[in-house]
Parts: structure tokens; C-alpha cells; sequence
């Protein structure tokens, strides 16, 4: 886990006190421990796949403390999870290919109807081999609906994800906050 956003604090206590806090701290806030050396390290993960928010975001954490003149520097990183990572992927990629399939549709039946050429999905709108003008405004006008939406949430999943990536380390800098 080097990759990922890095944090720092310094807390004003000793080495195993604030190992205590801190883990008392993290548990307090629902994080699994993945892994620890007491009192020099603790990897956890932190948040749900569901989450949107920097806060929320599924993310895996290392803390890394170590004693300098009697005060207590914490340092680590924090990574989105693989699940988050595919699940986020794999979303964006599906509303994205949904979404050229339908503005595929739309273009070959607005096509359809204005030059009465039969292409790849003009059979969706005829009627015993003539062209069924309800279906097609119907087709037409639920398929525009359904590319507006899916742009729309992909452009707001782009924002989400930069929002939630640029602020990834927002719970580690909160709890270590509280520890000060």
C-alpha cells in the first residue's frame, strides 16, 4: 500500500498512549483491523463500497507511529479498496456502454424516420413491415430520456470520484485531529 494519499500528525503524548487512542479511536468509528505492531503500526479499512463521500469511500489505512522527544508522530496512507475500485469501474463502464447503445438506437430511428431507410433498428418501430410512427416517437423519446440521465450520472460519478479521491485521507486527518 505505498501508493495513496499520505498523512501526518504530531500528538503531544507517548508511543503506546497514543497507539491506545488511537486504536480505541478507530474502533469507535466501526474500522477493521487488518493488521498491527503494537505500538508501531495499525492497518485498517474503513468505510463501505456503497459510499460516496471522501469520508465514506471504502478505503484500506496503514498508520505509522514512532517516539521523537517524548511526543508521538503519526504518519501513513490511505487507498481505495480493489472492491471499490471495481465496483466504481465497472459502473461507469456499464452507464457507459448502456448509454452509446441507446444514443445508437435513437440516432437510427430518428435516422428511420426522417429518410424511410431501413437500418439496423428500424425494425423496432415497424408495424407489418411499415413504419409504426407512435412506436417511433415513443422509442425516440424514451431512448433521448435514457442517454440524458446516463450522461448526466456519469458527469456526476466523474465529480464524485475527483471529489471523493482529493479528500480520501479526510477520516485518517479527522481521527488523528481528535488525538491532539
Amino acid at each position: 500500500m505505498s501508493d495513496g494519499f499520505l498523512f501526518e500528525e504530531n500528538v503531544v503524548l507517548g508511543l503506546s498512549d497514543t497507539y491506545v487512542k488511537l486504536k480505541a479511536s478507530l474502533l469507535k468509528n466501526g474500522c477493521k483491523i487488518l493488521a498491527e505492531e503494537i505500538p508501531t503500526q495499525i492497518s485498517i479499512v474503513q468505510g463501505s463500497v456503497w459510499g460516496v463521500s471522501p469520508r465514506a469511500a471504502k478505503k484500506n489505512m496503514i498508520f505509522h507511529l514512532s517516539e521523537s522527544e517524548g511526543n508521538t508522530r503519526i504518519f501513513g496512507t490511505s487507498v481505495w479498496t480493489k472492491g471499490y475500485k471495481l465496483l466504481t469501474l465497472v459502473g461507469s463502464v456499464l452507464s457507459a456502454a448502456l448509454l452509446l447503445l441507446c444514443a445508437w438506437i435513437f440516432l437510427s430511428i430518428s435516422s428511420y424516420v426522417s429518410s424511410f431507410k431501413i437500418n439496423y433498428w428500424s425494425w423496432l418501430v415497424r408495424s407489418n413491415g411499415f413504419l409504426d410512427l407512435q412506436k417511433a416517437h415513443l422509442f425516440i423519446n424514451l431512448t433521448e430520456v435514457i442517454v440524458v440521465f446516463l450522461a448526466i450520472s456519469l458527469i456526476a460519478e466523474i465529480v464524485v470520484v475527483a471529489f471523493a479521491l482529493s479528500r480520501i485521507d479526510s477520516f485518517a486527518l479527522e481521527t488523528l485531529d481528535k488525538l491532539t
